[in-house]
Order: C-alpha cells, then structure tokens, then sequence
C-alpha cells in the first residue's frame, strides 16, 4: 500500500515567511532568510550541544522565533503527518469517538506545529466533526504565537483552539482525548531524569486517552531518544489495556534493544519536499533536507490484538542499499527477531529495482516472499513485496 506523502501547507509557508520579513526589517522573503540562516545554526545548537537554563526562552525573542519556524516548525509538521498517516493505514482510520468533537491534547505544544499537522490531517482524512485542540506548555509566549498563527487562513473549518499554560508533566485534561500527542519534549522534560520518572509519564499519558484513542510520542532519530522510547514501550507493553500501532510489528521486547549495538536503534527516515524558504536558508548551512528522520512510540488505548508471528514480515530498520548483485536492508520481523535481510537482483527487472532503492524507505512494512536463511542468519527472499509505504514525493529536488 502506497500512502500519499505529506506536502507542508503554502498557507503556513507564507505565514512564517511575513513573520520572517517584520522580524528582519527585510523587503524580500528570500532576504530574509537568508538574515535568519545563521539563527537557525544557533537554535540548532541551543537545542542540542549548548543546551543551558533558559533557552526555551528562545519564543520572546522575534527574529529566533521566526528562524525556527521557517526551520524547524515544517519538518516536525511533516514527521507528524508520516507518523499519523502510518498508524491510521493500520488501524483503519483516525481515531474518531462514538459521537460529539474530536480532541487532540498537544502536550508541549511550543508553536503548534504536531497539533497544526494533526488538526490539518483530520481534516483531509474527512473527519467531518468538530475539533478540538488542546495545547499545552509552560511558556506562555510560544502558547501566545500558535494562538496567532492557528487564526492565519487554512483549514480551521470547526476547529476551536484552547491554550494551557501549564507543566505538561502533571497537567491532566479535563476529560479523556482522541489523540495525545507529544513531539520533541521528552529531551527537555526528561533531561538528567531517571527511567522510572519517564515511564511513570507515560503510564500517565496513556490515562489521558480515552478507549479506542492513540497515544503518540515522537522524538529525535538519535540513539539515545530511540533507546529510551524502546525500553520505555517494553514497559509500558506490560499493561493489558495497550496495544501497539508503530513503528513495531510485534508486542515481544525490543530486538533492536537486545542488540545494545551503537550502531543499531529503531528510527524512520522519509524522503520529502522541503518547502522554498527552507531550501532559502540552506545555500548558507549546507545541511541535507532530503529527508525527515524521527523515533516514535504509538500505541491505542485497548486491549492487545493476538499475535501473529512470522518470521519473515515485518519492518525495514535499516537503510535500503543496492550493493553487488543485492538489495539489502534489515528487518525487525513480527516474531520479535531482528536480522540482515536481502534480494537478488537477477530476481528483478531492471525497473523493480531501481523502483526499489529509490522509492523505499527505513520504516516500511515489507514482506519476503519464498525466503532461505543463509548461514550468517540473513534471509534472502525471491522477492520482497513492500505491504506500507509512501508514494514517491514529487516535485523539484530537495535541497541546494
């Protein structure tokens, strides 16, 4: 199955770039970012390697907020799109209630850009219904700014907005939401915190869902985010009203995890169309925007599902590569085992697989068809049929 891939909405593109242009005494968008390019190289920085008290402040500050929204703002909207559009193709649709408005408690919001991409993704899904959305965080001027920018044009057709100003570690709604989301704050809520204080949140935030509604938690694609939502989603597989949407194929502990190997942590990297301003920005950093990469945990507030193991279908948690007469990637397979897998080339016609290597992805949901072990423990299949994925992105390339 082939998903559509997420494009970032022109609207919010053009909102940002006015702000960009204010805040920089600019009279061209194209000026202005390339004012603001070495800022997003500080923010970078700031959220990172030179983390210090104070630097969520960055929101008080014009020219820093609007770096990071021509910056960061389109890329997390879009790993949320991907996020959500994988888990709605395996559980069969958005998670709707029996009746009334949908609600999506955006824990953390900052700038409102998972809660915006939800919101927008509803929509295009053909939810009908009234939306609400609830952003939470303790920093009332980045609550102050998604306000704004949630009444800029788009799709906000029956959509009310409430902001909390609130710490989202004991903060609860006021009744059981739709869809939790928390993106990119586990680092700044958890920082120096312990392995329990984490799970015990997130036990928590599984009580905000009401049953039947998701609980999703994406974070950076580095090892250390991945191992923690892995031992994390371990524990948290333990109660009986949790079941597992993505990334795993399975409920038994994590393969990857077992491994302890440096080099081998659960993520996604997806392909998309950075916006123009972006691309703007980046004749100064020189960074690669060909991609989105991100670590996830969804999981549905119900009963688990019977297992269903097998050995030989499951999810690439590996880069898809064409070496001599193979591709190869590796998979994390619905029996909870994890390993090297490969085809033939000669298997395939030349069209199949350059499609192969240049349409699929880490993360995709794949299945070897006719497969032998070979002695290292890879699987080698006749053919490799991809189940999940996303259409190829379209348009110009996606960086300069």
């Amino acid at each position: 199955m082939d998903l559509p891939r997420p494009v970032y909405p022109e609207a919010l593109e053009l909102a940002w770039l006015r702000r960009a242009m204010d805040a920089t005494g600019s009279d061209s968008p194209e000026t202005a970012c390339d004012r603001l390019a070495r800022r997003v190289a500080a923010l970078s920085d700031l959220f990172t390697v030179e983390r210090r008290s104070g630097f969520e402040q960055y929101a008080a500050d014009p020219i820093h907020w609007a770096a990071y929204g021509l910056f960061f703002f389109p890329q997390t909207y879009v790993r949320i799109r991907f996020v959500l559009a994988e888990c709605a193709a395996i559980a069969g649709g958005p998670p709707l209630p029996d009746d009334g408005a949908v609600t999506v408690a955006d824990l953390g919001a900052g700038s409102g850009a998972a809660g915006r991409a939800a919101i927008d993704w509803l929509q295009e899904a053909g939810v009908r219904r009234p939306l609400r959305w609830i952003a939470v965080d303790r920093h009332a001027a980045a609550l102050g700014e998604l306000a704004t920018l949630a009444g800029r044009p788009g799709r906000g057709r029956r959509v009310r907005v409430q902001t909390v100003v609130a710490d989202v570690r004991s903060w609860r709604p006021d009744k059981p939401a739709d869809l939790v989301l928390a993106a990119f704050v586990v680092n700044e809520l958890f920082e120096g915190a312990s392995e329990e204080e984490f799970v015990r949140w997130l036990d928590r935030c599984v009580g905000m869902v009401r049953h039947g509604g998701w609980l999703v938690v994406v974070e950076p694609a580095t090892r250390p985010s991945s191992v923690r939502l892995e031992r994390a989603r371990d524990r948290l597989l333990g109660r009986d009203d949790v079941s597992l949407l993505a990334p795993c194929p399975h409920r038994r502990p994590c393969p990857l995890l077992a491994l302890g190997r440096p080099n081998a942590w659960c993520h996604d990297v997806r392909r998309w169309n950075a916006p123009l301003s972006l691309r703007w920005m980046n004749r100064r950093l020189h960074r690669d925007l060909s991609a989105v990469a991100y670590s996830f945990l969804a999981v549905r507030r119900s009963p688990p599902p019977p297992d269903e193991p097998d050995a030989f279908r499951g999810r690439l948690v590996g880069a898809v590569r064409p070496t001599a007469g193979r591709i190869a990637s590796h998979l994390c397979a619905s029996d909870g085992s994890t390993c090297p897998c490969e085809v033939l080339t000669r298997h395939l016609d030349r069209a199949e697989a350059r499609r192969i290597v240049e349409e699929w992805e880490r993360g995709d949901r794949v299945r070897l068809d006719d497969p032998t072990r070979l002695g290292n423990g890879a699987l080698r299949g006749a053919r490799m049929e991809r189940l999940l994925g996303f259409a190829p992105a379209a348009g110009p390339g996606h960086s300069e």
